[in-house]
């Protein structure tokens, strides 16, 4: 009975948070203006780790978290103090407190609450299901190259809004795409291959324990959000120019796994243990 209390619960969570987040993409069409990055960054992050506890279990969920959070963070602060990873940059005083004095503490967070999703459309992509297979190494290494480069597609738009609107971070180093060096999107599927490999190469070690029945409207969630994201680049994206990117890149894997998930069977997640 507390299990399926537990089970509505974490639904209904689930469901308000996407209406949020529909809300949050569809208000700037009316007012012109886009929810701060750190507001939106919280409330999409939570969406993620209650989607991954609800399918996953709270072992693989936490593990995913910080995985994600830890990597990406190291990645970020190696970034602005080396500009090896991502080019030269510098974090303004926009996104809130740094971590160091170097990286704004929503950063990390940003990271999480878009490579969950990846990793579900990934799955769906790959194996027709929202919890990766497993394999062999080279099927994780494919894994998750498929996966960082889904994750990746959304920055080819969030981050020359974030540079030019509300001037979140500073790029010391130019380039040929809306002045960012190509440097960056290698940087960032490094980075999110890395987050991906890892935890992959983990979660066959911890056990699957759903903690509600898993059902293809659920499994949707994560797809919608990402799709969301898509939509709101596409509404007030800047350049304008660059609005017309995210949805051939961000579209693709999304229609994939649109696709599978449509085929999708109950009972197929399980095999991945």
């Amino acid at each position: 009975m507390k299990s399926r209390k537990l089970e509505l619960f974490l639904l209904l969570l689930l469901y308000g948070l996407v209406f949020v987040h529909g809300f949050i993409h569809l208000a700037p069409t009316v007012t012109g203006q886009r929810m701060p990055f750190q507001q939106l960054v919280p409330i999409f992050a939570v969406f993620s780790l209650l989607h991954a506890v609800f399918m996953l279990g709270w072992r693989r969920a936490a593990a995913f978290f910080a995985v994600a959070s830890l990597i990406s963070l190291s990645a970020e602060l190696a970034g602005v103090r080396t500009g090896l990873i991502f080019g030269r940059y510098v974090y303004n005083d926009v996104l809130g407190p740094k971590f160091l004095g170097d990286v704004p503490y929503v950063i990390p967070l940003a990271w999480f609450m878009m490579v969950y999703p990846a990793y579900v459309i990934a799955s769906l992509a790959l194996d027709g299901q929202p919890i990766f297979k497993g394999g062999p190494l080279g099927r994780l290494l494919f894994f998750a190259l498929v996966a960082a480069m889904i994750m990746t597609a959304w920055d080819l738009t969030l981050d020359p809004y974030m540079v030019d609107v509300p001037e979140a971070w500073t790029w010391q180093d130019s380039g040929p795409y809306f002045g960012i060096p190509f440097h960056n999107y290698v940087g960032w599927v490094a980075t999110t291959f890395v987050v991906f490999l890892v935890y992959v190469t983990l979660e066959r070690k911890l056990p699957l324990r759903p903690l509600g029945q898993i059902k293809r409207h659920v499994i949707a969630l994560p797809l919608v959000t990402y799709a969301f994201m898509s939509v709101g680049d596409v509404v007030i994206g800047y350049p304008e120019a660059s609005r017309l990117i995210s949805p051939f890149a961000m579209g693709i894997g999304l229609i994939a796994a649109v696709t599978r998930l449509a085929a999708w069977r109950p009972g197929a997640d399980r095999a991945a243990t």
